[in-house]
């Protein structure tokens, strides 16, 4: 009993390391969301959906940010409660804050008015900092994003596989997001196509350097 009880305790603590890697990974999300959202050639599936809200309700992409995350945290917490822990809802609550921190400093840069190649160089950085950022909190085991968790919960309780609920729930949130005014594009595409082999890679030299 008391084995179990220290278990659940130390899951709901944040270590001091995790805390480094969530807020790290958290500033380099903002920036990278605002990078995208800039650059006006197609953002992130997410970001898709949360420049949408953002647009609908005349508001900040952070508050936007957070509508989305919150809301997403919610279905995770009803469909897969077990995987939600504190770092899920700190990362949902707070990254607003640092999209929008971010937000003036990217705007200076004037993004939306470069040529095309910087635009994808742009968002070829915006894709590193993504992919740098999450895996980060995977190596410091910050807890997952509350996507993954509800996605997993799906999977858990039903027959299909985790690509394709993933797939779903990104097809979900450009059409969603397309439908209140978010920009897919390139962009989407190219994050669709790099997200996953990037964070592979960084994971990987963060696991050769430790």
């Amino acid at each position: 009993m008391g084995d179990k009880r220290e278990m659940k305790q130390s899951k709901q603590m944040i270590s001091l390391p995790g805390l480094a890697a969530m807020l790290l990974s958290m500033v380099l999300a903002g920036f990278g969301v605002c990078i995208f959202v800039e650059c006006n050639i197609g953002s992130d599936t997410l970001t898709v959906l949360l420049d949408g809200v953002r647009q609908i309700l005349h508001t900040s992409l952070g508050n936007g940010s957070r509508i989305c995350n919150i809301t997403i945290l919610i279905i995770a917490m009803l469909v897969n409660r077990k995987a939600v822990g504190l770092e899920t809802i700190l990362y949902a609550l707070l990254i607003g804050f640092f999209i929008d921190l971010a937000g003036a400093p990217v705007a200076s840069l004037s993004l939306g008015s470069q040529s095309l190649f910087i635009k994808l160089l742009a968002i070829g950085i915006a894709q590193l900092f993504f992919a740098f950022g999450f895996a980060i909190m995977i190596k410091a085991d910050s807890g997952i994003h509350a996507i993954d968790a509800a996605v997993n919960g799906i999977v858990e309780k039903s027959r299909f596989t985790y690509p394709f609920v993933r797939t779903m729930v990104d097809v979900i949130f450009v059409v969603g997001g397309m439908m209140m005014g978010g920009v897919a594009g390139v962009g989407t595409i190219i994050a669709c196509l790099t997200t996953g082999l990037l964070i592979t890679s960084f994971k990987k030299l963060l696991k050769c350097a430790s």
